[in-house]
C-alpha cells in the first residue's frame, strides 16, 4: 500500500488464539498517529472486531470481515440484513470522532442535510492537504471551520446557513487565515500539483506569492459580541459592556456599547464627541406600546467604548470592529483607539412592522479583528487543542441564552419606567386634588377640570354640552366624587 502518510512498515496485523479468530491490530511506532480504528487513532494496538473500519494514511479505508469471530456467525444466524457499512459511513465516524456532532444524529431539516454533505465532501479534502503540508514540510495544519449565522453579520432577512470554511494555521508562527470552500479547493488543486512534482522531482523553486501554501497577513476575525434592540423599539437606551466570545464560545473580553435612541429635531447635533464626559443625553420619550412608533421617522445613535480583553499578549494588537445594521450593503468599519469612541448616527425614515420585527427578534453583530504581526505567538489562541471535541465546540455557539438575558433586562426596565411613570401621574394628580379641592362644582370648573385630567392622561376630551340641569348635578357629582376619592386614599 503506498499513499500519502504511509510508511513502509505501517502495521502488523497478529492472530491470537487457537482458531486465530481473535486479531490484532498493532500500529508500528513510525505510524502510531497514522493509523485509525472506528474514526479513533490507535495509540499502541487494538483487537479488531468483525467489520471495524481501519484507516491506514490519509486515503486508504478498509472494513476488516472476520469470517471465524462470533460476530460474523451470529450475524449469520439471525438471517437480517446486515447493516450497510460503506464509505460515507465511515467518513461520518471519522468525523464524529473529530468532534463534530452535527453526524450524532441524523439531519431533521433540509440545512442539516446540506451541511452533512458538505462536511463529508471537504474532511478527507482537509485530511489529504494536511498529509501533503507534512510531506513537503511546509509547517501548516488545515481545519474545518464551522461558522454559524450568529457570527456572519447577516443582512436582516437573509438566509441563515452555517458557512464551512478551512482556517490555515502556521505551526510555528501561530498565523492564520479563514478560507472559503471554493478558494480551499483552488488551493488544493494547487497543493496536489505540487506534491506530484516533488514524487516525479521536478519541484522547483517557488516564489511566495506562487506558493499555494502561503498567504498574505490579514485581521483575523476572533469573535462576536451581540448588542440586542428590543430596548430599541420602546425608545429605551442600550447600554452594555458586552462579552466577546470566540469560536469555541469561550469569552476574550468585553466591549462597551451603547445604543440611544434620538428625535428626529436632535439627531445630527446628539452625535456626541470623542470625549465620553461630554455625551449628552437626548430626551425622548419612554413608549409603552412599539406600534406607536408605525409610520414614525427614527434615530439612534451606536457608540463603541473601550475594548478590553482578558489576555495582556493582545494589547499589541490592532482591532478593527465590523458591522451591519438591518438591511445595509456594506459593513461598517470601526477602528478601536484607545481613550477615543466610534461614534455613528444610524436613521430610519419611516418606521414599518418590519423595523419593529427587526428591534424585537434580532440583534446587531459586532464582529471583532485584530492584527496578526509578522511573529506571532502559537500559544495566543491555543488553536491546538489536545481534545478534539473541543476544538468544535464553536458549532454550537449560539445567542440564545444571551437573548434571554437581554429580554428579562428590558422587560425589568419597561417595568420600571411604567412604576416611574405610574409614580409621577400619582404625584401629579395628588398636586391635581390639591389645586382644586377648595373650588365650586359648578360646570365651568369642571370643564377646567376635565382639560387637566386630560393633560395628566393624555386622553381626548368629548365634546360636552353642559346647559341642562341634570348634566350639571352629574358633574358637580363627578367632582365631589374625585375628590373624595382622593380624601379616602
Amino acid at each position: 500500500m503506498k499513499g500519502l502518510c504511509m510508511v513502509d512498515e505501517h502495521a502488523l496485523l497478529i492472530r491470537h488464539g487457537k482458531t486465530g479468530a481473535e486479531v490484532e491490530l498493532r500500529a508500528l511506532p513510525n505510524a502510531v498517529r497514522m493509523t485509525k480504528v472506528n474514526g479513533v487513532t490507535v495509540k499502541n494496538s487494538v483487537t479488531l472486531h468483525h467489520k471495524d473500519r481501519i484507516l491506514f494514511g490519509s486515503h486508504q479505508l478498509y472494513i476488516f470481515h472476520n469470517p471465524l469471530s462470533k460476530e460474523f456467525a451470529d450475524e449469520s444466524k439471525s438471517g437480517m440484513e446486515p447493516e450497510t457499512i460503506d464509505w460515507e459511513f465511515a467518513q461520518r465516524e471519522l468525523a464524529q470522532a473529530t468532534g463534530f456532532e452535527q453526524f450524532s444524529n441524523k439531519p431533521r431539516k433540509k440545512e442539516e442535510a446540506i451541511l452533512q454533505q458538505q462536511l463529508l465532501e471537504l474532511l478527507p479534502m482537509v485530511n489529504e492537504v494536511n498529509a501533503i503540508a507534512d510531506e513537503l514540510n511546509k509547517q501548516r495544519t488545515f481545519e474545518v471551520i464551522l461558522l454559524p449565522p450568529t457570527a456572519q453579520a447577516l443582512k436582516y432577512g437573509e438566509s441563515k446557513r452555517t458557512k464551512v470554511m478551512v482556517r490555515m494555521i502556521c505551526t510555528n508562527t501561530g498565523q492564520m487565515c479563514l478560507w472559503e470552500r471554493e478558494k480551499f479547493m483552488t488551493r488544493r488543486f494547487l497543493m496536489q500539483d505540487m506534491y506530484q512534482k516533488s514524487l516525479s522531482k521536478q519541484l522547483e523553486d517557488y516564489l511566495q506569492e506562487s506558493d499555494p501554501f502561503w498567504e498574505p497577513l490579514e485581521d483575523l476575525f476572533i469573535g462576536i459580541a451581540p448588542a440586542f434592540l428590543r430596548a430599541l423599539a420602546y425608545r429605551l437606551d442600550v447600554d452594555e459592556e458586552l462579552k466577546i466570545m470566540d469560536f469555541i464560545g469561550d469569552e476574550l473580553g468585553t466591549i462597551n456599547i451603547k445604543l440611544i435612541p434620538c428625535s428626529a429635531s436632535n439627531s445630527k447635533s446628539a452625535v456626541p464627541s470623542n470625549n465620553a464626559s461630554s455625551n449628552k443625553k437626548d430626551d425622548v420619550t419612554f413608549i409603552e406600546d412599539p406600534r406607536e412608533l408605525i409610520g414614525k421617522p427614527y434615530s439612534f445613535k451606536i457608540i463603541l467604548g473601550s475594548l478590553n480583553l482578558y489576555d495582556s499578549e493582545q494589547n499589541k494588537h490592532k482591532y478593527t470592529v465590523y458591522y451591519r445594521i438591518f438591511k445595509e450593503s456594506e459593513l461598517t468599519a470601526a477602528k478601536m483607539e484607545s481613550n477615543k469612541l466610534h461614534t455613528r448616527l444610524y436613521s430610519i425614515d419611516q418606521i414599518t412592522h418590519e423595523h419593529l420585527d427587526y428591534f424585537h427578534s434580532e440583534f446587531i453583530c459586532f464582529m471583532i479583528y485584530r492584527s496578526q504581526l509578522e511573529k506571532d505567538v502559537k500559544k495566543t489562541f491555543d488553536v491546538y487543542s489536545p481534545a478534539p471535541l473541543l476544538s468544535r465546540r464553536y458549532s454550537r455557539l449560539s445567542v440564545e441564552e444571551l437573548d434571554d438575558i437581554s429580554k428579562l433586562k428590558t422587560e425589568l426596565t419597561i417595568l420600571q419606567r411604567g412604576l416611574d411613570s405610574f409614580s409621577k401621574k400619582d404625584k401629579q394628580l395628588d398636586k391635581l386634588y390639591k389645586s382644586w379641592a377648595n373650588k365650586s362644582s359648578s360646570a365651568d370648573n369642571f370643564k377646567l377640570l376635565l382639560e387637566d385630567v386630560h393633560k395628566l392622561v393624555n386622553m381626548k376630551i368629548p365634546s360636552i354640552n353642559l346647559s341642562t340641569a341634570l348634566e350639571k348635578k352629574t358633574v358637580s357629582f363627578l367632582c365631589s366624587f374625585v375628590m373624595k376619592t382622593r380624601t379616602i386614599n
